[in-house]
């Protein structure tokens, strides 16, 4: 009995690990590629003497901050509960599970930036004259074509952009658990595990 709940253990540490694998290379990656190019802009702008010195900095954390962390969130959901990857799948369907967990990653950004682009742009007049449904029904119907289409582009781009990585950790995640797999659970006498 100990040694079939040892192995569940096992086997529920090994479905989280492969998401939190992925998750953590696609993080770590872009985490060292967005501080490069912060150094690298604010070397220019210092080289240049010209604009503000902060830009970059915010340029950094907004990036960082925003599109990064969802990014990264949705894809590690995606990988966890939707779509796991079992050291029993095909490379085919281990780079299906990855592509589709990069659509959930630009998915759940694109649902973040819509809440902060709605909540940047509310119409606070309107909502303190006749409530926050007028102010969030206005807020929509003034920003709603350039909003919806601008948040479509850019969380496109944002998925086109993160798909190689994506792709990469996913089939490297699943080499890792096809590398160390459990071996088969012994039954006892009734069948039971």
């Amino acid at each position: 009995m100990n040694r079939a709940k040892g192995n569940r253990s096992l086997v529920e540490h090994r479905a989280i690990a492969a998401p939190m694998f992925a998750a953590a290379v696609v993080l770590v990656t872009h985490t060292v590629l967005y501080v490069l190019n912060f150094l690298l802009n604010a070397g220019i702008m210092l080289a240049q003497d010209s604009g503000d010195g902060m830009l970059p900095l915010l340029v950094f954390v907004s990036l960082f901050g925003v599109q990064l962390l969802s990014f990264v969130a949705g894809m590690f959901l995606c990988l966890w509960f939707l779509t796991p990857i079992t050291a029993g799948l095909r490379l085919v369907q281990v780079v299906g599970r990855s592509l589709l967990a990069a659509l959930a990653g630009g998915l759940a950004w694109f649902l973040i930036q819509l809440v902060l682009s709605l909540t940047e742009n509310f119409d606070r007049s309107a909502a303190l004259a006749f409530g926050w449904v007028s102010g969030l029904e206005s807020t929509v119907s003034s920003n709603a074509s350039w909003l919806f289409s601008n948040l479509v582009y850019s969380s496109l781009s944002t998925v086109v952009s993160f798909i190689p990585l994506t792709v990469l950790a996913c089939v490297a995640a699943w080499a890792w658990l096809r590398e160390r797999q459990l071996p088969p659970m012994v039954t006892d006498l009734h069948g039971e595990v």
